[in-house]
């Protein structure tokens, strides 16, 4: 009997070990909890405390810092370049001395310079008078140039009105604009059969008035004076040059501008308002007021 178990266990052993299978001894079980703790505890540690302390310092300060500076580094560098943009501007602008001219003329002190003479050299052919007209009123204030304050001008009647010489060397080769302005209201003879008889135009002169040029104002002339001159001596200076002829456009008093070009951009820069009348029917006249030379 004893035999028998004895063979019993060596099989079991035998067995055993043939499975590759041992089962540790009981006691051995402290070790391996201790173990499994170690490794638990240190892992769960080291891991946290690096990621997180690395993560959160480093990208929370490089991006904050590096945004805000050059941000406003570049915003303030643009403001400086629009400052100095303004500023060579401005200057400029105020050192072209032709921006200073300004000659103006209302007449409310008396004729300002201002001169008139009959072009026939016959002293009954000027009609040019300075006051309050009778029969309308000035463009503004109560004194103006017309062609006879109180009635209405003379058959063959010719004369011009000058302005006194004017100085504009100063705009010699200036890019700013100069203007002629001035205000003016005419009733003439009415156009009938198919002609302009009587009227008033503008001339420009660079030469202290020894010459005389046309020019081209807005509003713009009529058309060209074509009247019976045959029994005019001698024949106005009007006659086949473009004038304001007829009754004024709206009939009130209206403002005429006339661009200076380089040409009379000198030291004897001169204006006259030439008038003349043909041998027929007449009128109130031409009237002019508050007149300006100026740049812009």
């Amino acid at each position: 009997m004893f035999f028998f178990r004895l063979q019993l266990l060596m099989f079991l052993a035998l067995s055993s070990c043939a499975s590759g299978q041992v089962t540790p001894p009981s006691d051995d079980n402290g070790p391996d909890t201790d173990t499994d703790s170690d490794t638990d505890s240190d892992t769960d540690s080291d891991t946290d405390s690096d990621t997180d302390s690395d993560t959160d310092s480093d990208t929370d300060s490089d991006t904050d810092s590096d945004t805000d500076s050059d941000t406003d580094s570049d915003t303030d560098t643009d403001t400086d370049t629009d400052t100095d943009t303004d500023t060579d501007t401005d200057t400029d602008t105020d050192s072209d001395p032709c921006a200073a001219i300004s000659f103006s003329y209302d007449f409310e002190s008396g004729p300002q310079g201002f001169t008139h003479n009959p072009t026939s050299g016959i002293a009954g052919d000027d009609p040019w008078e300075l006051g309050d007209p009778s029969i309308g009123s000035c463009n503004s204030g109560t004194n103006c140039w017309c062609t006879d304050l109180n009635a209405d001008y003379d058959d063959c009647e010719m004369a011009e009105l000058l302005t006194p010489i004017i100085d504009l060397s100063a705009c010699d080769g200036s890019t700013m604009t100069v203007e002629l302005t001035f205000w003016h209201y005419y009733l003439f003879e009415d156009y009938s059969g198919g002609k302009w008889w009587d009227g008033g135009l503008v001339q420009f002169s660079s030469d202290g008035g020894t010459s005389w040029s046309d020019v081209s104002p807005t509003p713009a002339y009529q058309g060209v004076m074509q009247g019976s001159y045959s029994g005019c001596t001698p024949t106005p200076d009007v006659a086949g040059h473009q004038a304001w002829s007829g009754d004024i456009p709206g009939g009130t008093w209206q403002q005429v501008t006339v661009d200076i070009g380089s040409t009379y951009r000198v030291a004897s820069f001169r204006v006259r308002f030439l008038f003349g009348a043909d041998e027929n029917d007449t009128d109130f006249g031409w009237g002019i007021d508050d007149v300006d030379v100026s740049s812009s």
